[in-house]
């Protein structure tokens, strides 16, 4: 999320291009990933459908309430679009296709949603490969080949994402949804990952593989080829999806390293204390991924014209300052009512 922040600020120039390429590489897959790693896959239709209906409490009713949100804002700035039924039908159909970025269907041009794209592609993300390892483990008994099985349905659904991001956008962004699928079945796989085991050679190795990867999907700063996830640019597929899988494993690496520093405890976990602070934002990173879509309300505090790196930095420090208020609200709540 704090990369998130930062890449989102960058706005262009060699060093700034090459900041938000290095981070772009990894950024929004690795929430993918990680959603596949702490994914519990559904045992049977009924599991699955109460996991379906706690995702779609957690991610779409947040998406959407975040999206009503600026219409009231929009609205409050131009009281006219209130009785405008063209305003109502472009913001209906902004949220049914949920797409990052503007986009026609047919002569009907459709703007984009902007960030909130992320709480939809997630959720069915999350649907479509439950429902698939339900499927596969109905049919296969074997672990080894339901694993298997899995891999090749993840990649072909990104293949059929892929294509159908660029000649027809599906509603609900369901094609960058396909496109995804190999991010959770990684996630998936990295369970039986042993991080202690020649750690740091399994980092260096997937530092050398990140860089070759990188410089071959972005091998000009000028020119943004890079992965983008919601805006459909799969650039040089698959190497852009090894790029960021590579990447997810060496911060994962790191952050076992780091991990070992001197411990004290943090939600009732024992945690080094340079990760706490990590650990608190990563426990409660829906928080900051609402207030950082909410930023551009105060871009006066943080916006720099013409210095795009203090931006970054004075926009950082303002969604975290914001972010330690909000919990230090939500913390101070009665365990009932924050469940």
């Amino acid at each position: 999320m704090l990369l998130v922040v930062i890449a989102h600020t960058m706005q262009g120039g060699t060093y700034g291009s090459m900041v938000r390429g290095v981070i772009y590489s990894f950024h929004m897959p690795l929430f993918f990933i990680l959603s596949g790693f702490t994914m519990r896959p559904s045992k049977n239709i009924r599991s699955f459908w109460k996991k379906t209906l706690k995702s779609a409490k957690s991610l779409l009713i947040p998406g959407v309430l975040l999206y009503f949100a600026w219409i009231c804002i929009e609205i409050c700035r131009n009281t006219e679009n209130l009785m405008s039924t063209d305003f109502w039908k472009g913001k209906a159909l902004t949220l049914l296709f949920a797409s990052a970025s503007s986009t026609v269907w047919g002569e009907t041009f459709i703007a984009g949603i902007g960030m909130i794209w992320f709480f939809f592609v997630l959720f069915w993300g999350k649907v479509l490969y439950d429902a698939m390892q339900l499927f596969v483990q109905n049919i296969l008994q074997k672990e080894k080949n339901t694993e298997l099985l899995l891999i090749v349905l993840s990649f072909l659904f990104a293949v059929a994402g892929i294509v159908l991001g660029k000649y027809r956008w599906l509603p609900f962004s369901l094609d960058v949804a396909f496109g995804i699928q190999p991010f959770f079945a990684f996630g998936q796989l990295l369970k039986r990952f042993d991080w202690e085991h020649k750690s740091g050679m399994r980092m260096m190795l997937c530092i050398l593989i990140w860089c070759v990867c990188f410089f071959v999907t972005y091998p000009n700063p000028d020119n943004w080829t890079y992965l983008e996830v919601g805006l459909r640019r799969y650039s040089v597929f698959p190497i852009s999806y090894l790029c960021a899988m590579t990447g997810t494993v060496v911060l994962g690496v790191l952050g076992q390293y780091i991990g070992r520093w001197k411990k004290k405890s943090a939600f009732g976990k024992p945690v080094s204390m340079i990760v706490k602070p990590f650990y608190i934002i990563g426990k409660n990173s829906m928080y900051l991924l609402c207030i950082h879509i909410m930023d551009q309300l105060w871009d006066f505090i943080w916006y720099v014209e013409g210095h795009q790196f203090i931006s970054a930095g004075r926009r950082l420090g303002t969604d975290l300052l914001i972010f330690a208020v909000v919990m230090m609200i939500v913390l101070r709540l009665p365990r009932d009512e924050k469940r």
